[in-house]
């Protein structure tokens, strides 16, 4: 394919022209240097070309399948023979490391004159695209919530040796999967609609994000205190809405345009403003002396006030004080080497089961040991479920299939498809229905026996995050991308009840065991209760900074875990009224906790992490 685009100039109106194209069938502009692509099904080396993610006036990306493999990968592409060398580099200095904030690299090599570099496809929208599509500034806690993330990686990439500097971050280098986790990328080249990505300047970086020290060629001048002052433009421009005057500018200028946050945010607190004010600083010897350093300030901030919310509310608390650690590990349950999306018990309590890369995990939680790895054969697995005899999986992967897979290694059978990545599988109380849902705005409702869709029902919410049936199987609460907790018939699709639960995307949902409570998380950072028969307000903590990315009520009703991007878990009291008291905090993992379970017989609690590992605790 030709695309109207002129790689001299920049001009063109970026239509698609066929291979053989003298003229651009839509604006007549003379194609001899427009950007020359890779049709579908194209093979480069082992690399069968699918959809272009991507391109700019030096190269493209392209999602592809290596041959004899469905794995889906990106392969990125350079025009510019000098360009090659970096790719090399890149690849030498980045394939070894895992991490669960970075990318795997797969491959590099030379294909007709071009470079290509082989990486994980990583799904989900760039931070710039969330900025792009809100209304400005993003809530603090939100923001906190990506800048543990990212301090996390670049700090992991600044003790290698040597340190690892990676001189672009900015919004649009910060990926945000469907799971809500972060991922570091270099995609300069990538644009998004009919946009063509912020101009990069070649060892520069992009003006707005880049510390004055990097203008001028000399690499030696640049230290992790230039990648603090990225971060910090980064961040800003989350927190506020507005980007960054470029360093340059503040050079120049009589008196320095970067207005201090708070101008532009008056509710952002005080030490998180300060903070990225000092990482924005001209001179490296004003700003802090790591990324870790930064965390820290980031995150000595006091919890910002909660805004009213519209239904009545009978108490609030204030947030929980942190607690010591307790010393509560029973087992330290290895994985793959991949981030686990979550964790479901056996209704036995024998087994444990957990989402991870196109795999599912079984552990004998028994003997402590990985038991089964079972091939599902879809694309990244993001939620997963037992049925009620402990012999079924069910399982939700981002390319919308929903599969049930045997515990005694039948074949995998595929119940259906969603039209978008798939959030959130659960089998009914009995087993005999499953209910998903996910991107495409949609409740999907199965008959597990007939494996056929019974309803489909919208969201009017938008995606769905998270999904719980109430335990007579009549009622459904979804948690949605808008924030809100509806509760719906699941007969129906009866909106019953909609709560405006919370800032952001509303994360996780579920039920107390007799029924007459709801508990929800969301990337605000709250942990919430609900009354389920009118929605009225009991209880509300900030517990976590950052998201509140899963929750668990225990059997008797008398304990909540909540596990958070900040890589804390926590455990609640939880009155009979609703009220909520903090426990204690389980250290250990040192990732984001995608997924928390108590065991059946609630002796025991689950949890799973962007670490890799699923610790079992006892409670």
């Amino acid at each position: 394919m030709v695309i109207c685009l002129d790689q001299r100039t920049g001009n063109g109106c970026e239509t698609v022209n066929p291979n053989d194209a003298v003229r651009c069938k839509a604006c007549g502009m003379h194609l001899r240097y427009a950007l020359q692509l890779h049709d579908p099904g194209v093979l480069i080396a082992a690399y069968r070309i699918g959809r272009v993610l991507g391109y700019g006036g030096f190269g493209a990306v392209y999602a592809v399948e290596r041959r004899g493999s469905t794995t889906r990968l990106a392969l990125k592409e350079t025009f510019d023979a000098q360009s090659i060398a970096a790719f090399q580099r890149e690849f030498a200095t980045l394939h070894r490391l895992r991490h669960p904030h970075l990318p795997i690299y797969h491959d590099m090599f030379e294909y007709d004159g071009n470079g290509y570099l082989v990486m994980e496809l990583v799904p989900g929208q760039s931070l710039q695209d969330i900025l792009d599509d809100g209304s400005g500034a993003l809530p603090e806690t939100q923001v906190l919530g990506y800048a543990v993330q990212l301090c996390d990686v670049l700090t992991f990439l600044h003790q290698q040796h040597p340190p690892i500097l990676h001189r672009d971050m900015k919004p649009a280098n910060a990926r945000l999967t469907p799971e809500g986790r972060i991922k570091l990328v270099d995609f300069g080249l990538l644009k998004r609609g009919g946009q063509l990505t912020r101009v990069t300047i070649r060892g520069i970086g992009t003006p707005a994000y880049a510390p004055i020290e990097q203008y001028g060629g000399d690499a030696d001048r640049t230290d992790v205190r230039s990648e603090l002052y990225s971060l910090g433009a980064t961040l800003y421009h989350l927190m506020t809405g507005v980007e960054p005057p470029p360093a340059t500018d503040r050079v120049a200028a009589e008196r320095d345009p970067l207005r201090p946050p708070q101008q532009l945010v008056p509710e952002l607190s005080t030490p998180v403003a300060d903070a990225l004010m000092q990482a924005l600083a001209i001179s490296q010897r004003d700003r802090l002396a790591s990324i870790e350093e930064f965390r820290r300030a980031l995150l000595s901030s006091p919890a910002p006030l909660i805004p009213a919310l519209p239904q009545r509310i009978s108490r609030t608390t204030p947030p929980p004080a942190p607690t010591p650690a307790i010393d509560r590990l029973v087992a330290l349950l290895q994985g793959p080497h991949e981030a686990i999306r979550g964790i479901a018990w056996a209704p036995d309590g024998r087994w444990l089961a957990g989402p991870s890369g196109r795999n599912l995990f079984v552990w004998d939680v028994q003997h402590g040991r990985l038991e089964k790895t079972l091939n599902v054969r879809q694309d990244t697995i993001l939620c997963t479920d037992w049925s009620d005899d402990g012999q079924m999986i069910i399982s939700g992967s981002w390319d919308g299939l929903i599969c049930l897979s045997r515990l005694d290694g039948a074949a995998t059978q595929t119940l259906g498809r969603q039209r978008g990545a798939v959030t959130r599988v659960r089998f009914s109380p009995d087993g005999a229905l499953a209910v998903s849902g996910g991107w495409d705005e949609t409740v999907w409702i199965w008959d597990v026996g007939a494996q056929a869709a019974i309803t489909q029902i919208p969201s009017p919410g938008g995606r769905v995050a998270d999904l719980a049936w109430s335990h007579d199987g009549r009622r459904l609460a979804l948690a949605a991308f808008d924030g809100t907790i509806r509760v719906i018939e699941s007969s129906s699709g009866q909106t019953i009840r909609r709560i405006d639960a919370h800032e952001g995307v509303a994360r996780c949902v579920t039920w107390s065991p007799e029924g007459r409570m709801l508990a929800s998380g969301g990337d605000d950072g709250r942990l919430i209760i609900w009354a389920e028969a009118d929605g009225t307000l009991i209880e509300r903590v900030e517990a976590h900074r950052g998201m509140t990315a899963s929750l668990d009520w225990r059997a008797d009703g008398r304990m909540l875990a909540s596990g958070g991007m900040d890589g804390n878990l926590r455990l609640w009291g939880a009155g009979f009224d609703g009220t909520l008291r903090t426990l204690f905090d389980l250290h250990g993992h040192n990732g984001s906790i995608w997924g928390v379970a108590f065991s059946p017989d609630a002796r025991f609690l689950a949890s799973a992490s962007g670490d890799w590992t699923v610790r079992l605790w006892r409670v």
